[in-house]
């Protein structure tokens, strides 16, 4: 029997965001079934992190994660803005505990990529920009990341996720940030799991071992190489969280032309 494949925002957090739609109630259904956390991670200081964003609603909870790109962009998934405003939408930067502490931002534009489709169950062009308020000011626990560049695809290197969820299932919402290393698929490995239709070169699939995963609520967030390089954003993955299957995660540098295209960074 096939695993369910799901995108990873958090189902419940997002049915509380203040009209933030998901792109499919089927796969909210989903999520529901799911763990919302970085399965197997443990606590992280933001300090090891200040790129990480926590996207939230207009009451403060957290359903997305994101990445500081430029003092004045993120990028995030898009299937976490796919039907939200700007208006809808707060940006939290700078902080271990997404409740407490760190800056609140507005968001003023939405760019999602005009090829996505949420519709084709593998989520092509998973990828949006988030313009802030203003340029943000950078100081130990808030610092922009570079973004991959070019062809290189960091087979096999152990490289970090992080993002914000559960403690467990059916546990109440940790609000303290997570992470873990995993290990970067061959494409042939990745498709050998998950089957050739559903992974594109534009996909960059993670895998450690059962009990390690992405999962619900760390949608949009980064997946990070070597000396601090943004490889990826989180996609999709099953709906059990369990490890078992590759996590997918939007290619970063198979989107530079179209970030400089829509940014101008």
């Amino acid at each position: 029997m096939a695993v369910p494949k799901v995108a990873f925002p958090n189902a419940d957090l997002i049915a509380n965001s203040k009209g933030i739609q998901h792109p499919s109630q089927k796969l909210i259904e989903e999520a529901r079934m799911g763990e919302s956390r970085i399965v197997g991670g443990s606590d992280a200081k933001i300090s090891n992190h200040p790129w990480q964003v926590s996207l939230q609603g207009s009451t403060g909870n957290h359903f997305c994660g994101a990445s500081l790109v430029h003092t004045r962009w993120l990028v995030t998934a898009a299937h976490c803005v796919d039907g939200a405003r700007p208006s809808q939408i707060k940006a939290k930067l700078g902080t271990t505990n997404f409740n407490d502490g760190g800056i609140t931002m507005d968001i003023t534009r939405i760019i999602m990529h005009r090829n996505y489709n949420k519709g084709s169950g593998t989520y092509p062009n998973d990828i949006a920009l988030l313009e802030l308020e203003a340029d943000v000011a950078t100081g130990a626990n808030i610092q922009t990341i570079t973004m991959a560049e070019g062809s290189e695809y960091f087979e096999n290197e152990n490289c970090v996720i992080s993002g914000w969820g559960l403690t467990d299932s059916g546990g109440s919402v940790s609000s303290t940030l997570q992470a873990v290393s995993m290990t970067v698929m061959s494409k042939s490995n990745c498709q050998s799991r998950w089957g050739s239709s559903s992974i594109i070169d534009s996909h960059v699939c993670v895998h450690k071992g059962y009990g390690t995963s992405a999962c619900m609520g760390d949608s949009g967030g980064p997946l990070v190489c070597r000396n601090n390089i943004l490889v990826g954003a989180t996609s999709w993955g099953s709906s059990t969280c369990s490890g078992d299957l590759p996590s997918v995660y939007t290619r970063i540098s198979s989107f530079r032309s179209w970030i400089r295209d829509e940014a101008g960074i």
